[in-house]
Formats: C-alpha cells, structure tokens, sequence
C-alpha cells in the first residue's frame, strides 16, 4: 500500500483527503472547503521541507536554517515575497547566514515538482503556521503571484542568492 501512496501525486493526495474530509458527514461551507483544502495542501506540500527544516520550522542549527518567523518576516516587502519564491522555485546554493549562523549548503528547486498553487500554498502555511505570533496583516501568496514571479525569474536570470541580497541585505 505504502507503494501505491508514493505513486499518488501531491495533488491527487490533497484532493483524495479533502474528499475523505468532505465524505466524514461533517457540513462545510464551500469557501471554509477551499480554505480547508488550501491549508491541507500547504501543510502536505511543507512535509519536504520540514523533513530538513523540521516539523517545527526551527530548521538544524549550522545544517538547515530555520524558517521560523523567517518565512512571515520576509513575506511583508516585495523583495523577501520574490525571494522566498525564488528559493522555492529555482533552490538555492552555497552559503548563507542565519541568526549569526553560517549555513553552506543545497536547497533543491520544487519549481518543476510543485505547481503555482503548490507553492502559494506552502508559503501561506510556513508564514501562518510557522511564527510565534501571525500577523493580521500578512497578505497570502497567491497562484497568480508564484506565476508572475516564475515569469520574472526566467527573464531576469537571477538567482536565489542574488534575490537573497535585495532581500535581506
């Protein structure tokens, strides 16, 4: 059985537990449905990252950085927005300080293994799920966005660790 779950895409995954969700007799809205699916799918889609960055998001100290509060802190200016896509999208390589803490390593990219929605809807997850206090304020990543930021990326040719520099430095 576990072979046949591995085989199952992300996407056929959330939209079979949603479904299993929706069939338990419980009575839901159609948008608490769509919100419920979204953050299901987020929250499925972090388990990649989270198997590196823990569950938890406070990451390995001197392996994997934390995203802890990161994720929603960067997501408040247009550069950390387009840098934490890019790191999603195209990865990110080599070195990088944390907290004072140096990091060298390999972030795979999940561009051609997660869809604009994927990643819209890890992103919500890590900024609304993965900080000590949410922000009333925080304006949710959308498909669209992940889209228009893929575009950019292609054209422009720059890197996670160039976007990195605008975005924090």
């Amino acid at each position: 059985m576990l072979r046949t779950i591995k085989r199952v895409s992300l996407t056929s995954a959330t939209l079979l537990v949603s479904s299993l969700v929706l069939a338990s007799g419980d009575v839901v809205h159609q948008s608490d449905a769509s919100t419920e699916a979204a953050a299901l799918a987020g929250k499925t889609a972090f388990a990649q990252c989270g198997a590196c960055h823990l569950a938890t998001g406070e990451g390995v100290k001197g392996a994997f950085p934390p995203l802890r509060n990161r994720v929603a802190n960067l997501s408040s200016t247009s550069q950390g927005r387009v840098y934490l896509q890019s790191v999603l999208l195209q990865g990110l390589i080599g070195k990088i300080t944390v907290d004072d803490v140096s990091y060298n390593g390999y972030m795979q990219a999940y561009g051609s293994i997660f869809n604009d929605q994927q990643i819209s809807a890890v992103l919500n997850y890590m900024a609304l799920n993965l900080v000590d206090e949410a922000s009333a304020e925080f304006n949710p990543y959308t498909p669209a966005e992940v889209s228009a930021t893929r575009t950019l990326l292609k054209a422009d040719g720059k890197t996670s660790n160039e976007l990195r520099k605008d975005a924090i430095d």
